[in-house]
């Protein structure tokens, strides 16, 4: 299983295991690309392609936002 978070630094800070908002200010930021990160893995979610990482699962109920996927093994680029 691979996770893909979502952190968006100068944004979102850690304290300890979990992720927060650095300040209210950003809320409106947040709040936007939140919801573009989770379109992004409900539209992925949908795809049955050979050339496309399967999710398998995602989280938007927390603070510590994830999406789960297929790990496809090891590749190196170089």
């Amino acid at each position: 299983m691979a996770l893909k978070e979502f952190f968006i630094r100068g944004i979102n800070v850690r304290k300890g295991i979990s992720v927060t908002m650095a300040t209210e200010v950003n809320r409106t930021t947040f709040d936007q690309m939140r919801r573009k990160f989770f379109k992004e893995a409900r539209r992925l979610a949908t795809l049955d392609n050979l050339h496309i990482v399967e999710v398998s699962d995602f989280n938007h109920k927390t603070a510590h936002s994830i999406v789960c996927m297929q790990v496809l093994g090891t590749c190196y680029f170089g």
